[in-house]
């Protein structure tokens, strides 16, 4: 289905794609960004209770761990796009069929 543009899908295949779309952004947001988020927030946040056991931070490591969230987010981004294109088709055929 993803090779052939979404206007040319049946308006079932739309419907198809608009739910595995939605199913792949929940997964990856529960999966990959909020954890890659959550270790860049460990990563950079004071810990008081570890005095004199806090490793070094790198310039590096935060770049790092900030690309991976930017990476992830990027790919959000990306999926919401088809998403909204296969809702904006969905929409469209409905009208269609209404005679809107």
């Amino acid at each position: 289905m993803a090779n052939r543009s979404i206007e040319h899908l049946t308006l079932v295949d739309k419907f198809k794609q608009a739910d595995q779309t939605t199913r792949a952004i929940m997964d990856h947001i529960e999966r990959g960004f909020l954890p890659k988020v959550n270790d860049l927030e460990r990563l950079v946040r004071p810990n008081p209770d570890a005095q004199g056991q806090q490793e070094d931070v790198t310039n590096l490591r935060v770049r790092n761990y900030a690309a991976n969230v930017i990476s992830s987010d990027d790919f959000t981004h990306e999926q919401s796009r088809l998403l909204d294109d296969c809702l904006k088709a969905i929409d469209v055929d409905v009208a269609r069929e209404l005679g809107s």
